[in-house]
């Protein structure tokens, strides 16, 4: 399994982080520090479930000034949203995770 999910934008203009993900190695940046982990077969199970929810054709929605532009990409799949939205859970799954490697 191939995922990656990706910020840019907001006040610097530079996003918030970013979570790579391939087969079971997990690399992520929170924008100053990387850090490197393994995902569990459980998280493997959650994220497959996350992936196979997302609205992979939506708009990305309107742009404002210092918004985080987010974008998920699985394989040849990739979808962008703005700002908070619907897509939140698959944030607050990837920023969990990221959370639970920088430890």
């Amino acid at each position: 399994m191939s995922v990656r999910f990706e910020t840019d934008g907001g006040f610097m203009g530079r996003g918030i982080g970013w979570v790579a993900i391939e087969d079971d190695r997990v690399t992520a940046s929170d924008g100053f520090r990387t850090f490197e982990g393994t995902l569990t077969a459980d998280e493997e199970r959650e994220l497959q479930a996350l992936l196979d929810s997302v609205q992979w054709d939506a708009p990305p929605g309107r742009v404002h000034a210092d918004q985080i532009t987010y974008t998920l990409t699985s394989g040849e799949r990739a979808v962008s949203w703005r700002g908070e939205s619907d897509s939140n859970e698959v944030r607050e799954w990837m920023w969990k995770l990221r959370a639970r490697i920088a430890r």
